[in-house]
């Protein structure tokens, strides 16, 4: 889940309902789990087109 004014991307362990952090990141929005990667969306609200699309693992 991202966390876009925490500056973080966090994670939900299996049965938990606490977040823990995962990674940092300027202003996420979107992550989406594909084939074992994690991909979001940061730098979102930047006044001049600066968002960036990030891939995480491997």
């Amino acid at each position: 889940m991202s966390q876009l004014f925490g500056g973080v991307i966090s994670k939900l362990r299996n049965g938990s309902s606490v977040p823990h952090t995962w990674r940092s990141a300027v202003q996420p929005a979107a992550v989406e789990f594909v084939k074992g990667k994690v991909y979001a969306t940061t730098n979102v609200l930047a006044k001049t087109p600066a968002g960036r699309l990030v891939r995480f693992g491997g």
